[in-house]
């Protein structure tokens, strides 16, 4: 997930500096707190799926 966001970053902000080459290649600032919002939200899930796990691996004990 987090190299799909790079890569996508980077595309986006090739396609600006291609329109104005001014501007040196980096990605998009006004991006860079939802790309944030979006690693932590993913991070997050992934936790709470790893606890649903336990909880259900936790019911079968022998």
């Amino acid at each position: 997930m987090k190299y799909f966001i790079k890569t996508f970053t980077q595309r986006n902000a090739l396609k600006k500096s291609s329109s104005n080459d001014s501007r040196e290649q980096m990605p998009d600032r006004s991006l860079m707190p939802i790309i944030a919002l979006s690693q932590c939200y993913m991070y997050g899930t992934i936790r709470q799926l790893e606890r649903d796990e336990l909880k259900i691996f936790n019911s079968f004990k022998i």
